[in-house]
């Protein structure tokens, strides 16, 4: 994505009522709509068989990476879940459809900024992969064949690294990963330039928006964010959301938008500290949640304080038993991670 101009205009109304928004956002005074600059989503699939894992080479006419070596995968495309892309890219680029996916933990690289969340799948043993208009070739790899050198992009080589150091690659899973509907209003999609006001088309086949006028482009993907499940005393710490919120009322883990430079982990602790004023260290990757313009990577760990200032994005919070969490009424991935924290022991 390019550079932010100097001059913005809204790319949902088209307005040059711009101002940003705390320290790396923009909302729009004309329409209330907010302009993340949020890292880029990606998807993929680590397919194995027989203790190998399967890599596509890129094409000589792909305009970045030709001729590298990748796992089947790709950006997130706005309305689609991370697992759905990771499906889709699969079947684009080895012509399989792979079954059976376990999440991963997901990986950040900084620069350039993305999230990757890999899937490990399975394939039907009659499916044979075979090279997309993508792709050059397929190859099956043992681990200590993986081609380092030939790997293009960081995002493959962070992924590939998390399978390689996994003890079992083979147990990868998680208590759910599924699709959620808020009860709020949805993200508004790119209309306008944010450079010239042109109106824009729908994207092209690499999911970018392209300007027909100046030529600025970007992807509209969902926006990543994380949570935090913070569990003390065997109770689990909710906040009941504020008015004007997608899910006003309705009782939730303290989550939000990942800024430029954080890692999931990062932004789990933070959105903790930031909402409730309890700080926690995030050591385990419990559940990973989508609504089609968002993601939402969930994590747990040891609360560490319990005394910080809550900045007042919860009308309330309260520490709730297995049983009173489980009977709240509450927001998105929320009782899937309540139902994990019952079955592992971890509440009463």
């Amino acid at each position: 994505m390019t550079s932010p101009p100097d001059r913005r205009y809204c790319a949902a109304c088209g307005s040059d009522r711009i101002a940003p928004r705390l320290v790396h956002h923009w909302q729009c005074a004309n329409c209330g709509v907010t302009d993340w600059k949020n890292p880029l989503p990606v998807a993929g699939t680590f397919i194995l068989r027989e203790g190998r894992v399967l890599l596509v080479r890129r094409a000589a006419h792909m305009e970045r990476g030709a001729g590298g070596w990748v796992f089947p995968g790709g950006f997130v495309e706005r309305g689609e879940t991370p697992w759905e892309g990771a499906v889709r890219e699969t079947q684009e680029e080895a012509l399989v459809t792979p079954t059976v996916l376990r999440a991963m933990p997901p990986r950040t690289v900084l620069t350039p900024h993305h999230v990757v969340m890999p899937f490990v799948a399975e394939l039907d043993p009659r499916e044979e992969p075979r090279p997309g208009p993508e792709s050059a070739e397929v190859r099956w790899f043992d681990f200590d064949e993986i081609p380092w050198d030939e790997i293009p992009f960081s995002t493959t080589v962070a992924a590939l690294r998390g399978l390689v150091e996994a003890p079992d690659p083979t147990q990868h899973g998680i208590v759910t990963f599924r699709e959620v509907t808020s009860p709020g209003r949805s993200r508004a999609p790119f209309r306008f330039c944010i450079r010239c006001a042109t109106p824009l088309g729908a994207p092209g086949e690499d999911g970018a928006v392209r300007c027909s006028n100046c030529g600025w482009f970007r992807w509209d993907n969902p926006s990543p964010t994380a949570g935090f499940l913070a569990i003390q005393e065997r109770r689990v710490l909710l906040g009941r959301r504020r008015q004007g919120r997608d899910g006003a009322g309705r009782w939730a883990c303290p989550s939000g938008h990942m800024e430029p430079g954080e890692t999931p982990e990062e932004t789990a602790e933070r959105e903790l500290l930031e909402e409730s004023g309890v700080s926690a260290r995030a050591e385990r990757f419990v559940g990973l949640f989508a609504s089609g313009d968002h993601t939402e990577a969930v994590y747990a760990g040891p609360v560490l304080d319990t005394n910080g200032t809550p900045s007042g994005e919860f009308d309330e919070l309260r520490w709730f038993t297995g049983p009173e969490a489980t009977e709240a009424e509450t927001h998105h991935g929320t009782p899937d991670l309540v139902a994990w924290a019952r079955g592992k022991g971890l509440l009463d």
